[in-house]
């Protein structure tokens, strides 16, 4: 694991790899240290029949996957957000999704950027001046 390059990931980006099991999710946790917020857990258990209904794994497949997925995500509690970077994410992700609030205000807390599949969040973000984001694709390309 490359110590030197950090990134947030956000819920879809998980949700990408369990519907896929594609090896290169792998390749990306195994590249980079991952983080993310706790919240991602609400949000894989708020859509987990359509992770499931998706995945293109088989019932033998899928835990040894998603062991190995999250195994590398470092899954950080919101209690670690202050009350500048919260206030920041809501600010950001206004008029777009607060959904997304909580992965932005870890983005903004760490500086580390936020990689999502998200392409609306993405836009409005730079059209916010918030630089700090990289759509999926652009990293997977890079692997």
């Amino acid at each position: 694991m490359n110590s030197t390059i950090d990134y947030i990931i956000d819920a879809n980006v998980v949700f990408a790899a369990l519907m896929s099991g594609k090896g290169i999710y792998e390749r990306l946790s195994n590249t980079y240290n991952l983080y993310s917020i706790d919240y991602l857990y609400i949000e894989i258990e708020k859509h987990k029949e359509v992770i499931k209904a998706k995945t293109t794994l088989d019932e033998t497949q899928f835990l040894p996957y998603f062991l190995k997925i999250f195994s590398r995500i470092n899954v950080l509690p919101n209690m670690v957000l202050t009350e500048e970077a919260y206030q920041k994410g809501y600010d950001l992700c206004l008029g777009v999704d607060l959904d997304d609030m909580l992965y932005v205000s870890l983005s903004v807390l760490t500086g580390y950027p936020l990689i999502t599949r998200d392409v609306p969040l993405c836009e409005h973000l730079r059209k916010q001046k918030y630089k700090n984001i990289v759509l999926l694709h652009d990293i997977i390309a890079t692997l």
